[in-house]
């Protein structure tokens, strides 16, 4: 998901300039989004220390001219066919859980050798830079220029495995690969995350039986498995690689001079689905659960 962030008191002017620029809102009703929160403050006021309320710049007044125009249909139309962007599977199987707030200090340093430390893990192989994928991890001082076939000591390097981290005041909780988690949660540390035994399996996996397979097929349903796929979304090609979708709300009040905020995917969007046969590449019916922003 995007977020933009900006100030209680310019909620109005930016729900005002994203509905003059074309956007779609789910409400335009300002009172009920500042409900609760402190007046707003007059454009023209200034506080007791001189310092002019934060509003435009008045050397760079709103015209309404400054408001970029609505891309047109043909191309809005384009950017959402199947066939008009790659797609591509991730490989590791993936499931959600849920982590103990009381032991937080400890699963911490987990998410960081996680992050920044993936080659400790066990199971978490370097691969070559050949073999990843467009949006695969890599140093970002390394030159993309180079060519593929040169040698570089990045090319060992083991790659970060994906993984979504959300930890809000509610709870905490850390979608990634499946062995990857029972490697970073060994059994004796299992009380610090709440699943529903997706690692015990890990620790010890059945390889499928080819007798069993139509039988297994018969009996798969979506709530059969917690196990996930990712499938990566590259947009690139619409020019959404940098700062993903959120780039598109924040130009717009960038360009009017509304001070903000903003988190965004970089270079892919993320669809995970749940798996509910073998083998997933062939034939796979999915149940599909995520939002688009």
């Amino acid at each position: 998901s995007d977020f933009l962030l900006v100030r209680s008191s310019r909620i109005k002017t930016v729900m005002r300039l994203l509905s003059g620029s074309g956007f779609d809102l789910y409400t335009e009703d300002t009172e009920n989004l500042t409900n609760g929160m402190s007046p707003i403050v007059s454009p023209t006021g200034r506080d007791d220390d001189g310092d002019e309320a934060d509003d435009f710049n008045e050397d760079r007044p709103m015209e309404p001219t400054s408001v970029p125009s609505r891309p047109p249909p043909a191309s809005r139309t384009s950017s959402h066919s199947p066939a008009a962007t790659d797609v591509q599977i991730l490989d590791p199987d993936l499931t959600c859980v849920g982590l103990a707030d009381d032991a937080a200090e400890t699963w911490t340093l987990k998410i960081v050798k996680l992050v920044a430390y993936p080659d400790l893990i066990p199971g978490v192989v370097a691969r070559k830079s050949d073999d990843e994928p467009y949006f695969g991890t890599r140093n970002r001082n390394h030159s993309v220029s180079e060519s593929s076939s040169s040698k570089s000591p990045f090319d060992s390097t083991a790659p970060i495995p994906f993984f979504s981290f959300t930890r809000t005041q509610e709870s905490s909780s850390l979608t990634t690969d499946v062995s990857v988690l029972a490697q970073l949660f060994p059994a004796p540390e299992r009380h610090m995350v709440i699943c529903s035994g997706e690692l015990d399996v890990a620790d010890h996996p059945v390889p499928p039986s080819f007798e069993d397979a139509e039988d297994e097929d018969e009996q798969a349903s979506p709530e059969a498995s917690s196990l996930m796929k990712c499938l990566q979304i590259d947009l690139r090609k619409y020019g959404l690689d940098k700062h993903g979708l959120v780039n598109r709300f924040s130009r717009v009040l960038d360009e009017n001079g509304v001070n903000h905020m903003y988190s965004s995917t970089f270079m892919s969007a993320n669809l995970l689905v749940r798996v509910v046969r073998r083998p997933f590449e062939r034939d796979c019916s999915l149940t599909f659960s995520t939002r688009l922003s």
